[in-house]
């Protein structure tokens, strides 16, 4: 009888040292709110004309709140934007234009790729490509620098 308890007994605790496995090694973001910020460089040029174009390059260090929503096995959303995930690794691609006048746009694209550090921390590298179009002018800013993403404690 005592062996049938002992085999019971290293039977469940397999299960159990199973599921803490599997649980430690996936990492799921959590929903909610998260400060995310990026530091880096950003090189600009402004050309009036083809032949008329000032560089400038500086750096930069911004913050802002977003917040995570809907986060599965293999995606989560970032303020409405789709990311992707793969174990521990994350990425996400964004771009769009936007028409703001009659021969004036604005168009970027946006690129992570990180890592999850924990349920409640991301972090990665980015590059960001800005391009406006306004009257006969082009201003077209490329950001790179780093990103994080941590939980706000409430």
């Amino acid at each position: 009888m005592n062996y049938k308890k002992f085999r019971y007994s290293i039977v469940i605790m397999s299960a159990l040292i199973f599921i803490a496995i599997i649980n430690i090694s996936c990492k799921k973001v959590r929903e909610g709110d998260y400060k995310m910020t990026k530091s880096g460089d950003v090189n600009t040029t402004s050309c009036l004309t083809s032949t008329n174009c000032i560089t400038s390059s500086n750096t930069f260090d911004f913050q802002n709140n977003v917040k995570i929503d809907y986060s599965g096995e293999t995606q989560f959303y970032v303020n409405n934007t789709l990311w992707q995930k793969n174990g521990k690794n994350i990425s996400c691609k964004d771009e769009n234009t936007i028409k703001l006048s009659p021969g004036s746009t604005e168009s970027y694209t946006i690129s992570y790729k990180g890592k999850i550090i924990d349920n409640k921390n991301m972090e990665g590298d980015f590059t960001s490509i800005n391009v406006n179009f306004s009257g006969g002018s082009v201003t077209t800013s490329t950001y790179t620098g780093s990103f994080q993403i941590k939980r706000i404690k409430k």
